[in-house]
């Protein structure tokens, strides 16, 4: 009797701790899901918001370049800083803006906003959007143009100014070896806005905090800005929008909130983070911060996007809780089958199914790994592209089964002429990337050359004999990211083709 008891509470300790484990496995789970559905549109937005800076600064150089860094504006800016008086100085600011005034127009309507001139001693010469208004000084005011008139390098980024905001870039202006002081060229946020709306499939909408306006813009110029409803600190540019997205759209519980995240995300000067408005249909906020050029955040861009997943998976984990007493007699045959399960989808992510080699997302995994390790404590390692040369046509004469055995045999070749430290993994089609820890580029190339000799003298058992091309990169401080590395090792590798095939190029 006692035994039988010793061993019924055995049996019900062990199937409590059972379910306690996957409990707390599934909750973990449900965390990490939601962490990575605010992950995926935190980085989305970042990735889409900077490549959209990066082109519309590049518009900028070319305006500067093909518009205003030209003979005639030069001239007119020469004559105007070597005036006799105020009146002739005057007459050629004027002429200056008929001069461009019609380009001016034009981009206007591209949302590109400013082209400002200023001269030598930061005062503000000719703004095209209130050609009324110079004479100021922004010494204080403009750190942009204060740094390009000292250095004479062009220098681009978020900044306000007395009456606009923008994402500026400034460009120094010289005549025959004369300083002819800065002229910014900035274009409006909505610019930024309205594609972000566009990759989004949602709203988006730029709010700047109304200490910056109060500090920077000129008093008749505070109208164009509003409050933005949800946080007072925050004004809304009635030049971008005139309302708040999220008007009519959260509760006032979620103000609440919106205002407490984002006091508690500006004073930890982070710089992207996700808020999830349960309400309706479920909505993601996604915020990134603007900085101005001492790296304050003084603005940030967000988008609001439609998501019901986060509300699916609160939905599915409550459901799970709920049914917490009915698994409780299927617990141990469901550990088994989720163990079970778990490790060959584990075996299937981290290894190629065809080659064994590993997969393409652990390889690139591992380079990030040890491109970390460079960062952090130097030493040689160097990556090769591998591919096989000829691969379509073992496919065309001898079929699809021949070239995947092609395939098996030449990962089982490699891996077995490469130390254990190395990491080798297929990165597509008949492409691998080896990568070689503590190895500089020419013990690479001597390793990567005795390797494909090896590959040119083995018989293949349904191709005969096949070569393979190799293109090798060494990590470098100017290259420590993932991708110009590969792109290193896969120019090389295009260099290897071009020259003939069966070769390493490093």
């Amino acid at each position: 009797m006692r035994r039988t008891r010793r061993n019924v509470l055995m049996i019900l300790f062990v199937s409590i701790i059972s379910l306690l484990s996957v409990y707390l496995g599934l909750y973990s789970n449900y965390l990490k899901d939601t962490d990575e559905i605010y992950s995926r549109y935190a980085t989305k937005l970042e990735r889409e918001s900077e490549a959209l800076i990066s082109l519309y600064s590049e518009w900028a150089v070319q305006i500067w370049e093909t518009e205003i860094n030209t003979e005639p504006v030069l001239t007119l800016l020469h004559n105007a800083y070597n005036a006799n008086d105020e009146a002739e100085k005057d007459a050629y600011r004027k002429e200056l803006y008929k001069l461009l005034e019609p380009f001016y127009a034009n981009l206007i309507n591209h949302n590109f906003r400013q082209i400002h001139f200023h001269e030598k001693n930061n005062l503000s010469f000719l703004r095209m959007h209130r050609p009324s208004r110079y004479g100021d000084d922004l010494t204080g005011i403009r750190y942009s143009v204060e740094s390009v008139n000292q250095t004479r390098k062009p220098l681009s980024g978020f900044e306000e100014g007395r009456i606009f905001n923008g994402y500026r870039n400034v460009f120094p202006l010289e005549y025959k070896g004369e300083n002819l002081g800065t002229v910014e060229v900035s274009f409006n946020m909505s610019l930024l806005i309205n594609k972000l709306e566009e990759r989004f499939y949602g709203k988006a909408q730029f709010i700047i905090l109304q200490s910056v306006i109060d500090e920077k813009v000129f008093d008749e110029e505070k109208s164009n800005y509003i409050p933005w409803q949800m946080d007072s600190s925050f004004l809304l540019d009635k030049g971008i929008s005139e309302s708040c997205i999220l008007e009519n759209v959260v509760e006032e519980s979620d103000k609440t909130a919106i205002k407490r995240i984002l006091d508690k995300e500006l004073k930890s000067n982070n710089e992207s983070f996700t808020i999830h408005l349960p309400g309706g249909e479920g909505l993601i906020l996604s915020f990134r911060a603007v900085r101005n050029f001492d790296k304050r955040i003084v603005a940030y861009i967000f988008t609001r996007s439609p998501d019901d997943s986060i509300i699916d998976l609160q939905k599915s984990f409550l459901i799970i809780s709920i049914s917490f007493a009915l698994l409780f007699f299927l617990l141990l045959f469901f550990l088994y089958y989720y163990n079970k399960s778990e490790k060959k989808l584990e075996e299937l992510v981290i290894h190629d199914q065809l080659t064994g080699a590993y997969s393409r997302r652990i390889v690139l995994e591992k380079l990030k790994y040890e491109l970390e390790r460079f960062r952090r404590y130097g030493g040689p390692f160097s990556i090769a592209m591998i591919d096989i040369d000829h691969f379509k046509a073992v496919n065309d004469e001898h079929g699809h089964l021949a070239g995947d055995a092609v395939l098996k045999e030449m990962a089982s070749l490699i891996s077995g002429k490469i130390r254990t430290t190395d990491i080798f993994g297929r990165y597509g089609g008949e492409e691998f990337l080896l990568i070689l820890p503590e190895t500089d580029l020419s013990m690479a190339h001597q390793v990567l050359d005795l390797i494909r000799i090896e590959v040119g003298n083995f018989l293949f058992s349904k191709a005969g004999r096949i070569t393979i091309s190799i293109g090798v990169a060494e990590v470098s401080p100017e290259e420590a990211e993932i991708n110009p590395l590969i792109e290193a090792a896969d120019t090389n590798l295009y260099k290897a083709k071009n020259e003939g095939r069966n070769r390493v190029v490093s």
